[in-house]
């Protein structure tokens, strides 16, 4: 078997271990709306899957032949930055942040311990009350 041949496997956490394409092309809707643009399922795995939004956002401008600046392109990707994702564990907020997708840390039990280093901010709860740790 391949895993008792190996010295080291290595897995690509977004998309294989934690399917997240769904949030990101929804993030991504969102920022397109106000320009009546929605990516299809299958415009989303061709163009955009793998690249960056930056790179992705202005191609598909382009293409429907939208005027296309550097300022534009910084806007929408802000926009679709806006979204926050929710995580209890450091490896989901790795994740989110391979992803470009802000992710707000919420330890619990079995993951208090975890560092979170890629989490824009670690609160220990989901009340109004939430103390929040790191900035």
């Amino acid at each position: 078997m391949l895993q008792e041949q190996a010295f080291l496997m290595v897995f690509d956490m977004n998309g294989l271990i934690i399917d997240d394409e769904v949030i990101q092309r929804r993030s991504v809707n969102d920022a397109l709306k106000a320009l009546y643009i929605e990516l299809s399922e299958r415009e989303w795995i061709e163009d955009c899957v793998g690249r960056r939004a930056a790179v992705y956002l202005q191609s598909t401008l382009q293409q429907r032949s939208i005027p296309v600046d550097r300022e534009m392109i910084s806007e929408l990707v802000a926009e679709k930055n806006r979204r926050y994702h929710f995580e209890d564990s450091e490896q989901g907020a790795a994740a989110c942040f391979g992803a470009g997708i802000p992710c707000i840390a919420v330890p619990k039990r079995y993951t208090i311990n975890q560092v979170f280093s890629r989490a824009r901010c670690i609160v220990d709860n989901l009340t109004q009350e939430a103390k929040v740790h790191k900035k």
